[in-house]
């Protein structure tokens, strides 16, 4: 089964989203990755499969 476009364009977010965290990125990176994500319809299996809530909970206890 192929993963459908909004799971890999989630899964690329969630890489960019990484890759910012390692490396202490700009605000300017998380804003743009979370607004391009808030145009993606993401279902519950989305959510599960990417993981990108974790991801996300990541972002939020290390810059709140």
């Amino acid at each position: 089964m192929s993963a459908s476009r909004a799971e890999i364009d989630i899964n690329n977010l969630k890489v960019a989203l990484e890759k910012a965290l390692e490396s202490d990125g700009s605000p300017e990176t998380f804003t743009d990755a979370i607004s391009a994500l808030k145009k993606i319809p993401i279902s519950i299996d989305l959510l599960r499969k990417t993981k990108i809530g974790q991801t996300l909970q990541d972002l939020s206890l290390i810059h709140i």
